[in-house]
């Protein structure tokens, strides 16, 4: 009892410090906000699939070590459509849309396409040759069907740089990891990860650089999961801003109708804005962005928060009414609901916090940052709305000799009356209602799939569809086979075996994923060979010596196969395989990369680790920790 007269103390004195000094408390709040917008320009936003798991989980830790090694597995997908694709008009001018974007796009690390696609054969003195594939263009009509032939019959580039049906040209733009930025204040260059708003930059470059090329615009399709990811920003953004204006609506409106003042509106919504501004900036200053399930936050923190405020204004105003003056109605009304309030407050902040623990980063955050925005709208509560009621010109209600029943008052006795008439049948509907809702909410199924998540209006979403209708695999997941010692990669015997996990990867699938493409490094090997051996078909296998496939290395190599490091690390101790499948809902991603990752451990067992990530295996962990959050 003593703590309880201790707290009801305290929360008059607030009132009364409040109803003093309002100016003061005011000020705080008017510097508050301010500090709060400032902040707020550094506020993040992140929809990338891998935002959605903590910084220290184990899988983004071997995520973000195969992107410094290997680069980034996410790619822009520029499709150009057309009927002649292996013409010398649609070339001339591919070709320098490629060159353009190439120049002109910033944070590129590379941009391939079946221009500088590596093309390996061997010359007419034995020699190997590696140079681009359409180095020199094709005269002729006959000339340029040889090269269509070439390009839809070779591994690396049907299916990818060119789709089946010949239709369809794609420049594959590869995103850099890191980006220099200088210091304004030291001068020293500091390189820094790439993130959303250069992301956003890259896709204004891109669209920039097509529009001048007026006749490929209107057969051009910009796709690859950046595109996701900057579609999703944008909706995302503009979704927040929807929504806090619909609440303050919604709320202003029930504000009026129930104190039907226009100060008691105005009031209420400055505290919970305050607390919102407060929430927000607190978020960015700790480094969490707004992500997809944290969109809803400002809206919760404003409904859940001018709660208090609608407590506070009631006692107010109810002892306003018996004839205290303001300062007086202030005090009483504090020690009346203030702790009550409290205690409201403080048991939703509990319950929102314990999500805070969660795998599912902005899951996580909508804890702990929901919890904290509950109590600012407690504390803004009971310390502005005081001040601003000393401010406002507040004037007692109209007291009415013969008062008549609202339509709640009416509605509550009807339900009383009601509850006493008929208890047992109000318990047994309830039950039965429970049990069908139960049946019905056991038909819901759990799904993670980004691409819905954008209307079908969507630009982006159509280009992502469209392209991966023409091209059996554009999300990829990453397949690192670790030898554990340098030159590993070069071991006949591991070669041999990594051939046949490519060939048994090509035929693998499950009930909903089927494998659409496999980069490795076993058919540009292959490729050298067959080149070598004077382009015989028959010598498209692995050498059966280890000095020969080192030597053969060492050639590609000195030749200039740009892409060789991609696909084996520097100290050819590590191989990398990119598996692409076609995009699917990560509910059924799950059993596909277990299985995956199971083959190719039974396979290397003894012999290397194996270890598998990209955005496949980040889908299904993040759908995982969901389902059993």
């Amino acid at each position: 009892m003593k703590i309880r007269q201790q707290a009801e103390n305290f929360f008059g004195w607030i009132g009364r410090t409040s109803a003093q000094h309002p100016w003061y408390y005011v000020a705080i709040a008017l510097l508050l906000v301010l500090s709060s917008l400032w902040q707020m320009q550094y506020m993040q936003v992140d929809t990338t699939t891998e935002g959605f798991l903590k910084k220290n989980d184990p899988a983004i830790i071997v995520f973000d070590a195969f992107k410094e090694e290997f680069g980034r597995d996410e790619q822009f997908i520029i499709a150009v459509e057309s009927d002649h694709v292996f013409s010398q008009k649609f070339m001339q001018q591919f070709i320098a849309l490629h060159k353009k974007l190439a120049t002109e796009v910033p944070y590129t690390d590379e941009v391939t396409s079946l221009y500088n696609a590596r093309d390996i054969h061997g010359d007419d003195e034995g020699d190997l040759v590696v140079e681009d594939f359409l180095e020199t263009l094709p005269k002729g009509r006959a000339a340029w069907e040889l090269k269509k032939q070439k390009a839809l019959q070779h591994q690396l580039y049907r299916n990818g740089f060119i789709s089946t049906d010949g239709t369809l040209a794609n420049i594959y733009l590869r995103p850099t990891v890191n980006y220099p930025e200088t210091n304004s204040k030291t001068g020293d260059v500091e390189y820094k990860t790439l993130a959303e708003p250069q992301l956003h930059e890259m896709v204004l470059s891109i669209r920039h650089v097509i529009s001048e090329f007026p006749e490929l615009a209107p057969h051009v399709h910009v796709a690859g999961t950046p595109v996701l990811t900057e579609e999703l920003s944008e909706y995302l953004v503009r979704d927040m801003a929807v929504f806090i204006i619909l609440a303050l609506g919604v709320i202003g409106l029930i504000l009026f109708v129930i104190f039907r003042r226009l100060v008691s509106v105005i009031m209420p919504l400055l505290v919970v804005m305050t607390a919102l501004l407060s929430t927000m900036a607190i978020m960015s200053a700790t480094g969490q962005p707004i992500q997809m399930p944290t969109v809803i936050l400002p809206s919760f923190i404003l409904s859940v928060g001018v709660g208090d405020s609608i407590h506070l204004l009631s006692m107010f105003f109810n002892y306003l009414s018996e004839g205290h003056n303001k300062e007086k109605a202030l005090e009483k009304a504090l020690v009346h609901s203030g702790l009550p309030v409290f205690f409201t407050s403080i048991t939703t902040a509990a319950g929102l916090f314990s999500f805070g623990g969660g795998e599912i980063l902005p899951v996580a955050n909508l804890g702990i940052f929901g919890a904290i925005g509950v109590m600012a709208a407690f504390v803004y509560t009971i310390v502005l709305l005081p001040a601003l009621i000393m401010l406002f010109p507040v004037k007692p209600p109209v007291l009415k000799q013969h008062k008549k029943h609202s339509l709640i008052d009416h509605f509550i006795n009807f339900s009383v009356s009601f509850v006493k008439q008929w208890p047992k049948a109000i318990v047994l509907t309830g039950a039965i209602f429970t049990a069908v809702c139960i049946y019905i909410a056991s038909l819901l199924h759990f799904s993670h799939d980004p691409m819905k998540w954008l209307p079908t209006s969507s630009v982006g979403r159509q280009a992502i569809e469209f392209v991966a209708s023409k091209i059996n695999g554009t999300v990829p997941v990453e397949v690192i086979i670790d030898t554990g010692k340098v030159d590993g990669v070069k071991d006949p015997v591991f070669m041999r075996n990594l051939d046949d996990s490519v060939a048994w990867l090509k035929q693998y699938h499950t009930s909903r994923v089927v494998t659409g493409k496999i980069l490795s490094i076993t058919d540009m090997l292959k490729e050298t060979n067959q080149a070598l051996f004077d382009n015989d078909e028959k010598y498209y296998v692995i050498p059966e010596r280890r000095d020969l496939i080192a030597q053969e290395f060492l050639m590609l190599e000195t030749s200039g196969a740009d892409d060789l490091f991609r696909l084996v690390d520097h100290n050819y101790q590590k191989a990398r395989v990119t598996v692409l499948t076609p995009w699917q809902d990560a509910l059924y991603f799950g059993d596909y990369v277990k299985g995956l990752e199971k083959g190719l451990q039974q396979q290397f067992s003894g012999m290397a680790t194996v270890h598998v990530t990209g955005i496949v295996p980040m889908l299904a962990k993040t759908l995982r920790a969901i389902m059993y959050a």
